[in-house]
């Protein structure tokens, strides 16, 4: 092997020398397991993702050498996902508490509080 080029034989007897051994390498999140069988003469690799999925994918060479293919798909969700968040904080609890004019819940509380002796009196 001389510069990551190897000799890799067709099925049909005839010889691919500038086969370039892609086993083991990192494009992006997805790592090359194996070589897979080649489609319309070209050739295709088994990838895993490393997300928390553990994705396997069969991905052509030319779309992981040329950067194209980088994950299984879940850089695009995740960008998709920042991209429509404003905040972070639209599942919390505090978030789905409406505190009108007042910056924390304690505050908000304590307004309440003193509205309520106000109108009605003693504290409850």
């Amino acid at each position: 092997m001389k510069g990551g080029i190897i000799f890799m034989p067709y099925k049909n007897g005839k010889s691919a020398w500038n086969f370039k051994d892609l086993t083991s390498k990192t494009f992006g999140r997805l790592i090359v397991l194996d070589r897979a069988e080649n489609k319309h003469r070209k050739a295709r690799w088994n990838c895993e993702c490393q997300c928390e999925k553990k994705t396997k994918k069969t991905i052509l060479g030319q779309d992981l050498i040329r950067q194209k293919v980088q994950s299984c798909g879940c850089i695009s969700s995740e960008n998709n996902i920042k991209r429509s968040t404003r905040h972070g904080q639209a599942k919390t609890r505090l978030y789905n508490i409406y505190l009108g004019q007042f910056d924390t819940l304690e505050e908000a509380s304590e307004a309440r509080r003193q509205a309520e002796i106000k109108y009605w009196g003693n504290e409850r």
